[in-house]
């Protein structure tokens, strides 16, 4: 156990490194057009308090908890991707949202609980618009390295935007 946080660490701390020297030599994220949209700068106060509400209500594993301050910029990133895009026109769904909640929160489930969640048009949207492919028009090295460790709190961060109407409040609504 104690290795495994270890390892876990030591990828942490990698993935925020490779995003400070940003591997494909840009010195920020939100130089690269169309990466990070139009950037977390240029979002609304309103937008930015729901963003703060995000790491209390959705990275609350306690092994991942801290994921949320090493890759803060890179979920900030693709935050404002999806608020800049609409959030690809998904659709709210509050039918799931009580049950989303618990398995976001539920030590217990990990992230195939919260895919099971996403509409097959949601899927497709992730899958196109997340920068982790390395053959696609976008990629960011952090963001995949963050997908990867926090894979269940980047997929509870996406679908809570889309079902709080691609941020319709100033708060994660919980149901």
């Amino acid at each position: 156990m104690v290795k495994k946080i270890l390892l876990g660490l030591v990828a942490l701390t990698a993935g925020a490194e490779a995003h400070r020297l940003n591997l494909r030599g840009k010195s920020s994220m939100s130089q690269e057009p169309g990466l990070c949209g139009k950037g977390y700068d240029s979002l609304n106060d309103g937008t930015k308090d729901y963003f703060d509400t995000i790491e209390q209500n959705l990275w609350t594993h306690p092994g991942n908890g801290p994921a949320f301050g090493v890759f803060k910029s890179d979920l900030q990133c693709w935050f404002a991707k999806m608020i800049d895009g609409n959030c690809g026109g998904m659709q709210p769904n509050a039918e799931r949202k009580k049950q989303l909640y618990a398995d976001c929160n539920d030590v217990s489930k990990d992230y195939l609980n919260v895919w099971k969640s996403f509409s097959d048009p949601e899927f497709k949207y992730f899958k196109q618009t997340f920068p982790s492919d390395p053959e696609g028009e976008f990629y960011s090295e952090s963001m995949t390295t963050m997908k990867e460790l926090a894979k269940k709190e980047v997929l509870c961060t996406t679908l809570f935007t889309i079902d709080d109407g691609c941020v319709a409040f100033k708060y994660v609504k919980k149901a």
